[in-house]
């Protein structure tokens, strides 16, 4: 069996990764930044989303975790302007692990490989102001390409977006709660006047017309 260099891993995932999409565009060794010459080993484009910078590794005995550091130094660099690009900065970076068995898979069975692999690794790096977080919070995240196409996605959506998608969020759970908490309140209302024989009719406000309201403006 040969031995497939991480180049030739990294530009299958990438040819993965960009049919999973359409609308994205992932480079190889393109040099991004305004300041230096520095090339993520992949870095991911999108009209209306941040960029992301990817480092990709091959793990050996023992795990390869130096993609995190490498791609963590690439967040606050300048970038350069260019098409698709919505940032002046790169706020956001991916660190992958793929696993040291890709090192001996055929060269015509490594795209296939690659679509059923359940443990790749990664890690998503962001940064807002002067603080960096890092999903997952400890040790890294595992799981299929189809999981790596959702981080990037969510690394790329801008934080004005996440906030509002969790403002959204939280007042949808809030809702819910109270409605569920009203239909606790029916529940016992109607469970009292069967206890106390009384029938749980209809009864409708009388309108300033003199005429029954909306059926929706009933009391049970």
């Amino acid at each position: 069996m040969s031995r497939q260099h991480e180049n030739t891993i990294t530009t299958k995932l990438v040819d993965i990764l960009n049919r999973m999409r359409s609308t994205w565009i992932l480079i190889e060794q393109a040099r991004p930044f305004k300041n230096n010459q520095k090339c993520p080993d992949v870095f991911v484009t999108e009209l209306g989303r941040e960029p992301v910078a990817i480092e990709l590794k091959l793990d050996g005995i023992s795990p390869n975790i130096r993609g995190e550091a490498q791609a963590e130094q690439h967040l606050g660099e300048e970038l350069s302007p260019a098409p698709n690009m919505v940032a002046e900065t790169l706020t956001t970076a991916m660190a992958l692990r793929i696993p040291a068995r890709f090192l001996h898979v055929e060269r015509r069975d490594l795209e296939q490989e690659l679509q059923q692999a359940n443990d790749i690794h990664y890690v998503l790096l962001s940064k807002d102001g002067s603080e960096t977080n890092r999903f997952p919070d400890k040790g890294w995240a595992e799981g299929t390409i189809g999981d790596v196409a959702m981080a990037l996605q969510l690394g790329a959506t801008p934080n004005s977006r996440i906030q509002k998608a969790a403002a959204l969020l939280e007042h949808s759970v809030n809702k819910a709660a109270l409605l569920l908490e009203a239909a606790k309140a029916v529940n016992e209302v109607k469970r009292i006047r069967l206890q106390c024989g009384v029938p749980s009719e209809k009864k409708t406000f009388a309108s300033p017309m003199g005429k029954p309201d909306s059926p929706h403006t009933s009391l049970i």
